[in-house]
């Protein structure tokens, strides 16, 4: 297994390296267009409109499209971009060749995350026949990046220092809100389903807090509210214990602004599966919690952690009426780890119903996989091969797990790996 792991993470490091080179042979140098030979047809264009879903704006004035960018991608040339324009300088006819296409139409080109800054996208598929002029239905744009704003309650706002601030994080996006910071920050989403980390970092009545939070399934097009409140908590045990001589407790928040309603899903974003406390707890009900950790606290890789020396991560699952399906997210605030699991593609997998893609490298990690795992009422997940790779990746390493049993019951949890 040591020699396994040894080989993997030669490899994974190989390619990290050759994806890098790749990038920059194909930038450097020319490659020769092959002939395309086959036949044309045409596209309207004279009345193509686009439009912005006022439903899913989010500023009041109303939104020009003239400057948004037009680019069409043929299919059946693995998605290569044949043509751009701006949408104000489109022309009202273009000839393409026959074939399966897509047409998109986006505000601006997206960041990973930047201050007032929203992302509206459409796109429409169409086909080119011979000879035969092909209309275009409308593309209505909707907010495509998420929107976050920092607020903070009076009490605790009052008692906040000059200094403190609060740091958001999506994928390779992060943007820093000082205390006083009433913009919105807007991030690229990575996927139908996001993790949104904050970090805050403040003087509380003279004295330092840091709290950190991740919150799961948040979605391309929301607007959230990250809130932080203070509560008086005589006890001392709050989260963030006693600052200043008085016994606080600060809480965090993530609401869902959706048409001037605010949907408050709560802070508990790992335990969604119950929310009605009167209910008796279902003692069939999933489960997933660490092997001698608690899953909720991020873990630190310790400095002498090495492929030939990984740290030791177990994550218990467990499911009475066995498990169907095992889905797994892996997200990083390292761009080189980040590009690393795309090219593995290790973003998004199912271990119960692995692609044929994927399966080398899961069993060269030593994942449960297949039977392995499908009809299984308790397993380990144990990502201890995981770990000595990311000791040569500082940053924010997080893997979401879901698990859904026969029955359709699911339990959901983010692991946590920092390294220093």
């Amino acid at each position: 297994m040591k020699n396994l792991t040894a080989i993997f993470t030669l490899a994974f490091f190989t390619l990290l390296a050759f994806s890098s080179c790749e990038r920059e042979t194909w930038n450097s140098g020319k490659v020769t267009e092959e002939v395309d030979n086959r036949a044309e047809g045409q596209i309207s264009l004279s009345a193509l409109q686009v439009s912005v879903d006022e439903s899913t704006s989010t500023v009041t004035r109303a939104v020009s499209t003239n400057d948004f960018i037009i680019r069409i991608y043929d299919k059946d040339k693995e998605g290569k971009m044949v043509q751009e324009w701006k949408y104000s300088e489109m022309p009202e006819i273009f000839t393409l060749k026959v074939s399966h296409y897509s047409i998109t139409a986006m505000s601006h080109e997206v960041q990973p995350a930047e201050f007032e800054k929203p992302y509206y996208f459409a796109k429409q598929d169409f086909e080119i026949t011979e000879n035969t002029v092909t209309d275009l239905q409308a593309l209505v744009c909707s907010l495509n990046n998420i929107k976050v704003r920092i607020e903070y309650d009076d009490e605790l706002k009052a008692l906040l220092g000059e200094d403190s601030k609060v740091g958001v994080s999506l994928g390779e996006g992060h943007l820093e809100y000082a205390k006083d910071e009433t913009r919105a920050g807007y991030f690229k989403a990575i996927g139908e389903t996001n993790i949104l980390i904050t970090d805050l970092s403040a003087t509380v009545n003279g004295e330092k807090v840091t709290m950190s939070k991740a919150f799961i399934d948040v979605q391309p097009g929301e607007e959230r509210i990250i809130k932080y409140s203070m509560k008086e908590n005589s006890g001392g045990d709050g989260e963030n214990g006693e600052m200043g001589g008085i016994n606080i407790q600060i809480d965090v928040t993530c609401d869902i602004v959706e048409k001037d309603i605010t949907i408050d899903p709560g802070d508990e974003e790992l335990i969604p599966d119950n929310p009605d406390p009167d209910e008796p707890d279902d003692q069939t009900q999933p489960t997933i919690v660490g092997k001698d950790f608690d899953i909720n606290q991020s873990i630190t890789i310790p400095a002498e952690t090495s492929p030939e020396n990984p740290y030791p991560v177990v994550v218990k699952i467990a499911a009475p009426n066995s498990i169907q399906k095992l889905e797994v997210g892996i997200t990083s605030s390292s761009s080189d780890f980040t590009g690393a699991i795309a090219d593995l593609h290790l973003t998004d997998f199912d271990l119960a119903n692995p692609a044929e893609n994927i399966l080398g490298t899961i069993k060269n990690l030593g994942l449960p996989y297949g039977d392995q795992v499908t009809g299984k009422t308790d397993m380990d997940f144990d990502i201890s091969g995981f770990t000595g790779m990311l000791a040569g990746f500082s940053g924010t390493h997080q893997f979401s797990l879901k698990v859904t049993d026969n029955t359709g019951k699911t339990a959901s949890a983010i692991l946590t790996l920092k390294v220093n």
